[in-house]
C-alpha cells in the first residue's frame, strides 16, 4: 500500500493522520487549538476549539 501526497498543493498548515489504510487531511487553523482525539488506537474526531479571549478570562 503506498500513500502520495503532492505537498505543493497542500495548504501552508495543515495536519494528515493515517490510520488503518485511511488517511484524513485537515487544515490547521491560524489561531486556535486543533485537536485530534482518539480511543483505542482509533481517532474519534478531529475538532478545533475556541479558545476564550483576554477578556472572557477576567474575573471581576
Amino acid at each position: 500500500m503506498w500513500l502520495s501526497i503532492d505537498i505543493m498543493a497542500l495548504p501552508m498548515n495543515c495536519v494528515a493522520v493515517i490510520l488503518v489504510g485511511v488517511t484524513k487531511l485537515r487544515e490547521l487553523p491560524e489561531r486556535r487549538e486543533y485537536k485530534i482525539v482518539t480511543h483505542q488506537g482509533n481517532v474519534r474526531r478531529m475538532r478545533t476549539e475556541r479558545e476564550k479571549s483576554f477578556e472572557e478570562r477576567r474575573v471581576i
